[in-house]
């Protein structure tokens, strides 16, 4: 897998989209997700697969890792939307 080529393309998919509705998109993945690992059982934890980037690691390793990433672009959304309420305060564009 070529990760910057998957961001790239990424990138072009989701260009042009409100970052308040991107938030709203991440935290429907967000919900799914939980919903799965909910429906993992404790042993199924420890089996073992290979992520493109981080090599072999467990599912509780990829889990903690969908966490972290999610709560990176949770950030970043929320620095793009608080900038878009600042331009509105001084009547400057916004990106929606």
């Amino acid at each position: 897998m070529d990760v910057d080529r998957f961001n790239a393309e990424e990138q072009a998919r989701l260009e042009g989209i409100p970052p308040a509705r991107l938030l709203d998109l991440l935290d429907q993945a967000r919900g799914e997700t939980i919903a799965w690992v909910g429906t993992l059982e404790a042993e199924q934890l420890d089996r073992v697969g290979r992520h493109p980037v981080l090599g072999e690691v467990s599912v509780e390793t990829i889990i903690e890792s969908i966490y972290g990433h999610q709560l990176l672009h949770m950030r970043d959304l929320i620095r793009l939307i608080n900038a878009d309420l600042k331009a509105v305060d001084s009547g400057e564009p916004t990106r929606q």
